[in-house]
Order: structure tokens, then sequence, then C-alpha cells
């Protein structure tokens, strides 16, 4: 029963997703969605350099957090060690969603960076319906 359960959800995430995906204009507005995350990041960066305030957009450097994420996983603490686990995978996350907006901006599909997406393909394959658009005109 549990194997059921399990397989029903899998098979509603992929449905799910490939209809967000084959949605018209879903792409560009995913594109328009990650042109204004790069001008907010510019925002606040040209503030930052010309006030003494400092703005956070939440994405600070991620080579700084996996540095600290693995001194923290070297750490003989357990409570250290799972601060590092998270740390981790929030870097590794920051830096996933920063490979799909730049292909987002640059009008080419999502990739491997998006998971939700690779459900959608999968979906596609199984069933034999035409696959999620690769490309599109990106328009601003």
């Amino acid at each position: 029963m549990a194997y059921d359960v399990q397989r029903f959800n899998e098979l509603t995430k992929q449905m799910s997703a490939y209809a967000h995906y084959t949605r018209d204009g879903h792409l560009q507005l995913a594109a328009a969605r990650a042109r204004r995350r790069e001008r907010t990041r510019q925002l606040a960066d040209q503030i930052n350099s010309q006030l003494r305030l400092r703005f956070r957009t939440g994405d600070d450097d991620p080579a700084a957090r996996l540095r600290v994420a693995s001194e923290l996983l070297d750490s003989p603490h357990p409570a250290h060690q799972a601060a590092g686990r998270q740390l981790y995978a929030d870097a590794k996350r920051t830096e996933r969603l920063a490979q799909r907006d730049q292909r987002l901006r640059a009008g080419q599909h999502p990739g491997k960076a998006d998971g939700r997406y690779r459900a959608a393909c999968t979906h596609a394959q199984r069933w034999r319906l035409p696959t999620p658009p690769r490309r599109w005109t990106a328009g601003s």
C-alpha cells in the first residue's frame, strides 16, 4: 500500500510539472522573473556602494558558505555537522537557482537545475507526449 501511495504521488508530481511547463508563455514569465531578481540584486549592490547601509538580498557568496559548511562538517560535534549539512544544502540550492536564472535569461530551458522541469520531461517520455519547450524567444 505504501508503494502505491508513493507511486501515485510521483505520478501526480510529474503530471503537475508537465502541465506547468507546457502552459502558454510559462517560460517567458519565468525569464521575466529571473530578470527582475537580477535587477533587484543590482539595485541592492548600487545602494550598498553609495550608503553605509547593508541591504541583504539573501544570496551571499555561495563559495564562502561552502567553505564554512566544510569546516562545520569536519567538526567532531554532531550539532556542528548538522549545521554544516544544512549550510551545504542551502549553498548548493542557491547555486542551482543561479544557474537556472542564467539559463532562463538566455532564453533556454532550465535544464538539470530545475527538478520540476526534469519531472515534466520524465512524464512526457513515459506517456509519449510532446516534450516541454527547450527554447523560446526571450522578450522583456
